[in-house]
């Protein structure tokens, strides 16, 4: 699979995206595997990876000497390109949730 993605892209940066916890899970969830609990996961998963890759930028911008107003833009501006692509490629609903998770993400105050 490495090959695939080197040979199309050019990897810079890697980092590791841990799922949170959930306080309010029940542990007699574990092994519910219904469409619903599966989809909560898989949308939950794409919300907390777009905020942790907001927050990695914010960091190596800031590792970078950026100003704090040259770092709001860039997220700002990465955040709309990001929005742009998914609306030209949506395919289902399931893609809408991703655009307003990182729509939220351009309202948070950093």
């Amino acid at each position: 699979m490495y090959d695939l993605i080197s040979k199309r892209f050019d990897i810079i940066d890697v980092l590791n995206i841990h799922r949170k916890d959930d306080e309010h899970t029940i542990s007699d969830k574990t092994f519910d595997f219904s469409s619903d609990s599966i989809l909560n996961l898989i949308k939950e998963g794409e919300r907390n990876a777009l905020e942790e890759i907001v927050i990695y930028e914010i960091k190596k911008q800031i590792k970078n000497d950026k100003k704090q107003i040259e770092i709001e833009e860039s997220i700002h501006n990465q955040l709309n390109r990001f929005i742009d692509d998914v609306k030209m490629t949506i395919t289902k609903d399931d893609d809408e949730y991703i655009i307003r998770c990182a729509e939220i993400e351009l309202k948070k105050k950093r």
